[in-house]
């Protein structure tokens, strides 16, 4: 009962929200890209990586992390990932490309899914009502330099001198899917 309860004044809080958190919405919009600037390629699914995730690198496909199927990965010509933080596991769905992802959504899970000259990034806010909030989008810089994540896969060379590709649990960031790696 309890966590229907939070889970229905959570989505009740993201609909009374909307227009009071339109600088973020700037901030989403601005991460989009446009689909021109995909190139989306039809590609075997991909292979399992060290996480023993999907979307190892596949361009035009996301991770899209579901405990029942954790190589599920969603096809960025007709949908994104929607992600949520209501449990440990940050369980995903694909989703039409309209919808809004109401806490985390995944438009890349690394650079290979981008335009050229933008990388992707993993941007975390919270709205006015203390919803918190994932992008997962290609940018060609950062919202947030100091707090934004930058996305990758083992060995791609995405990753900044210094900082290694690593798994989100490993780097410490508990609330992203345990598919995705970022430079660490």
């Amino acid at each position: 009962m309890k966590k229907s309860l939070l889970l229905c004044l959570m989505i009740m809080g993201c609909a009374t929200n909307q227009g009071q958190d339109q600088g973020q919405e700037d901030v989403a919009a601005r991460w989009r890209r446009p689909d021109a600037a995909v190139v989306h390629v039809d590609a075997p699914p991909p292979s399992k990586d060290a996480a023993g995730g999907g979307g190892g690198g596949t361009a035009g496909s996301v991770t899209c992390y579901l405990s029942a199927a954790p190589n599920n990965t969603c096809s960025l010509s007709t949908s994104h990932c929607c992600f949520t933080e209501y449990d440990a596991s940050q369980n995903g769905t694909c989703e039409a490309l309209s919808t809004s992802c109401p806490v985390g959504e995944i438009d890349c899970d690394g650079s290979e899914d981008c335009a050229s000259g933008q990388r992707c990034f993993a941007h975390h806010w919270w709205d006015s009502g203390d919803m918190p909030h994932w992008l997962l989008a290609c940018a060609a810089t950062a919202t947030d330099p100091t707090q934004d994540l930058i996305l990758c896969h083992p060995g791609d060379g995405t990753c900044p001198s210094g900082t290694t590709c690593t798994q989100t649990d490993t780097a410490g960031v508990h609330d992203l899917p345990q598919t995705i790696y970022v430079c660490h």
